[in-house]
């Protein structure tokens, strides 16, 4: 009987404790607005590469603000953030090689060489195709914000 109250007993407080820790990453304002956010596709027949790249613009309500990365499109975009004052602009590019011709042939043989696809490593966010997930830092701390409704611009391709 008393070990059954301690359960429960422990069992109602780890449950105080997880909902008191979400509330707090969830009712967390970000510290600053984001303007314009868009993408677009690209590809380079000449050097053989593929990607998309990214751009968020926002305003800042903080100094003491920094960024890190962004996951977009189940890929991770290190960013190098351009700040002017307030102002923000965070642009991204995830680069990958043109898959090389493969020999496909009812011969084995000569499939011989071809190079078995990679798999494309998931990040550990569930986003929808149009969200993005910047990673934030206020004071040495980490946040993240969730961009919606990224704007798909006209591919570029050379």
């Amino acid at each position: 009987m008393v070990i059954r109250k301690i359960k429960i007993v422990v069992g109602i407080m780890l449950l105080v404790m997880g909902i008191g820790c979400k509330t707090q990453i969830t009712e967390k304002k970000a510290p600053f607005t984001i303007k314009d956010k868009s993408f677009f596709y690209f590809e380079d027949s000449e050097k053989g590469t593929k990607g998309v790249e990214i751009r968020i613009v926002g305003h800042a309500t903080t100094s003491n603000l920094s960024f890190s990365k962004v996951y977009f499109k189940n890929r991770v975009f290190e960013i190098a953030p351009l700040i002017n004052v307030n102002n923000f602009t965070l642009a991204g590019r995830s680069t990958a090689l043109t898959k090389p011709e493969m020999n496909i042939d009812g011969d084995a043989a000569k499939e011989y060489g071809n190079q078995a696809p990679k798999v494309s490593k998931n990040i550990p966010f569930d986003l929808k195709d149009n969200e993005a997930l910047i990673v934030y830092s206020v004071n040495g701390e980490d946040f993240y914000y969730k961009v919606t409704d990224m704007v798909q611009l006209d591919s570029v391709i050379k």
